[in-house]
């Protein structure tokens, strides 16, 4: 009997056709998003290999934790593409401001019985709980990672995926109900804050937070 796969390639084995598409769209999305150079704009075809690896880790974390933390909860979650969302981030890079709003995590609860599996209503603690995994995920892996990184060499990529990671929290604690933000934020607007705050103070000692905000 063939052993179940585990790892990266058991979590793509348990992904549907729409939610690969979507994070393929997305990881290309922000990856773009990333890397564009309004002030020079061919300059980010160098830069996107390494946005796309960095964003990679990035989403990685975030679904990985989003999914463990529902499955611990009795729950499922499954991340949802926003169209809408990625055409406006698309858009607002080419006018030099960086913003993501790719989608989310969608949370179905399930409860068990002896006759098998039957579906019921997430509560609104629980959807918040898996929501805000995803952001705390990203959040937690940049706090650690901030300490090593420095001006050159492994050390500066170090900085740089921690900035990404600070970076795609942020977006993902925006209050909209297509995204991660929007469901935390309905659970507990405190915790919601305290998630904003941390993303900024992360990002602020780089210089990043005045090109986030910026137009």
């Amino acid at each position: 009997m063939p052993s179940r796969a585990t790892g990266l390639a058991g979590i793509l084995e348990r992904l549907s056709l729409q939610e690969k598409w979507g994070l393929a769209v997305t990881l290309l999305t922000a990856s773009l998003v990333f890397a564009y150079n309004f002030d020079s704009p061919l300059s980010t075809f160098a830069a996107l290999p390494g946005a796309f690896v960095a964003v990679f880790i990035a989403v990685a974390a975030h679904e990985a934790f989003q999914r463990w933390t529902a499955k611990r909860l009795g729950c499922s979650a499954a991340f949802e593409m926003w169209l809408p969302g990625v055409i406006f981030s698309l858009l607002m890079m080419l006018l030099g401001i960086k913003i993501l709003a790719v989608g989310g995590a969608v949370v179905l609860a399930h409860k068990f019985s002896r006759f098998g599996m039957r579906e019921r209503h997430a509560s609104i603690e629980e959807v918040g709980i898996i929501s805000m995994a995803g952001p705390a995920a990203n959040l937690l892996l940049a706090t650690f990672l901030q300490p090593f990184a420095g001006p050159a060499g492994l050390a500066a990529a170090i900085g740089y995926l921690a900035n990404i990671n600070a970076m795609f929290a942020l977006y993902s604690l925006i209050p909209l109900k297509q995204i991660d933000g929007g469901n935390f934020m309905m659970w507990s607007v405190v915790f919601w804050l305290l998630a904003v705050m941390w993303a900024l103070l992360l990002l602020t000692p780089y210089g990043l937070l005045p090109s986030i905000v910026t137009f």
